[in-house]
């Protein structure tokens, strides 16, 4: 980048020319130092005596030459004593601050001096390329890509079997350098204390603009809105665009699955679950002072969400009363009460179905259950809850009683009239 077009006072002008000029330094004894590195030279030395090689194919004159040049190559190339300007990573990181420190000196004059900068040669790369000529290509590219892909897993598979257990077993070891790598990032966080570490974390979230993302939501939501509507508009018969393409995909797609394959897996997904649930079990039986201490701080585990719930409902209970009671009833008027009688009907035409086809099944699965149930202790839980709960009632009973006694007497009464 030429600082000479920057404008600015002299000093700038001249602190910038200086910056350049430690940055070439730089980057020319990092590209020296790699140059004269053994490794680079071998390569070189090869490349030229390949060159020469086929240069010197078929005449001596040639070759004698070429054994001349490659004599004076090898004594010339003797290995060259390390720089004074540091390593390559001291150098590498000097190069990388001065140019950070040139872009902020840069970004200092003219804050949009990296938009500038950068919007003409995008806009010329995206006028100058044929994105049509780019999507041909990727649809193109498919089949082939996919045949590749299928022939080298045949030769794969068919050939060097070994070589792709061997890729696959690498999972193992990258797995645990990526464990191991986040514990060392993120154990040395509990030395922190903890109102510095709060601090770092509470200043980090503080400056995130939420309004950036209040506006995010609302263009995502906006696009919602417009898919709904599209779909609205699009639909035919009053269904809409998007339930007829997701119904048809579906079915695409159930059309390629096995179904027997289906239910088997949807069976070993639960024997799954429940063998996660039995590893747990294990665990918990293996540690009962943990069991118990989760179970000691039951109240401590469900009191915050008693007082939150409490919270949520002191913001309807501060709503004033005419306004919420007209709110809730616009929100009860236009609620489907025939859409749940209809559930309860389809429901209840189901289970007499079923009866009708099978008098016996649910007797007999009652009976089942009932005949296992330990019934000393079922007496003894009656017993014990029934008493439990007229006594916590008692306060309350004065008042509650008699609605309730008024409340079936009047149905009673409506009954023998029926």
């Amino acid at each position: 980048m030429d600082m000479n077009t920057c404008a600015g006072s002299p000093d700038a002008v001249i602190a910038a020319k200086r910056m350049e000029r430690e940055s070439i330094e730089i980057l020319g004894s990092l590209v020296a130092g790699w140059l004269q590195s053994p490794t680079v030279g071998k390569v070189m030395l090869s490349v030229i005596k390949n060159v020469l090689s086929n240069w010197s194919d078929g005449s001596r004159a040639r070759k004698k030459i070429s054994d001349i040049a490659l004599k004076l190559l090898a004594e010339k190339r003797t290995p060259q004593p390390p720089s004074g300007n540091g390593t390559d990573g001291q150098r590498l990181g000097m190069l990388f601050t001065l140019l950070a420190r040139q872009l902020n000196e840069l970004q200092m004059q003219n804050p949009m001096h990296l938009a500038d900068s950068l919007e003409g040669p995008l806009c010329e790369v995206i006028a100058s390329t044929d994105f049509g000529e780019v999507k041909e290509m990727v649809d193109r590219a498919e089949e082939p890509i996919v045949e590749l892909v299928r022939r080298l897993m045949g030769f794969v598979w068919d050939t060097y079997p070994a070589k792709l257990g061997t890729v696959i077993s690498l999972i193992h070891p990258l797995g645990n350098i990526i464990v191991r790598s986040f514990k060392e990032i993120v154990k040395p966080l509990n030395g922190v204390s903890p109102d510095l570490f709060t601090d770092l974390i509470f200043s980090i979230i503080r400056s995130i603009d939420g309004r950036h993302i209040g506006e995010l939501v609302n263009a995502v939501l906006e696009m919602v809105r417009q898919l709904h509507t599209g779909s609205l508009l699009q639909g035919e018969a009053g269904v809409p665009q998007f339930q007829m393409d997701l119904t048809q995909k579906l079915r695409e797609i159930v059309s390629g699955i096995d179904p027997v394959l289906l239910v088997k897996t949807r069976v070993i997904s639960a024997e799954f679950a429940e063998e996660r649930a039995n590893a747990l079990s294990d665990i918990h039986e293996e540690n009962a002072a943990l069991v118990l201490d989760v179970v000691s701080r039951f109240a401590s585990l469900k009191n915050p969400s008693i007082r939150a719930g409490r919270r949520r409902l002191e913001v309807y209970g501060n709503l004033p009363d005419s306004r919420f009671a007209a709110a809730v009833a616009d929100g009860l008027y236009e609620i489907d009460t025939q859409g749940i009688s209809e559930i309860m009907n389809t429901s209840l035409r189901m289970i007499n179905n079923v009866h009708g086809e099978n008098p016996d099944i649910f007797r007999r699965l009652f009976s089942e259950l009932f005949m296992n149930i330990d019934t000393d202790a079922l007496k003894d839980t009656v017993q014990w809850i029934t008493r439990d709960i007229m006594e916590g009632l008692r306060p309350i009973a004065s008042e509650i009683l008699p609605v309730l006694i008024r409340g079936v007497g009047a149905l009673n009464q409506e009954n023998q009239a029926v």
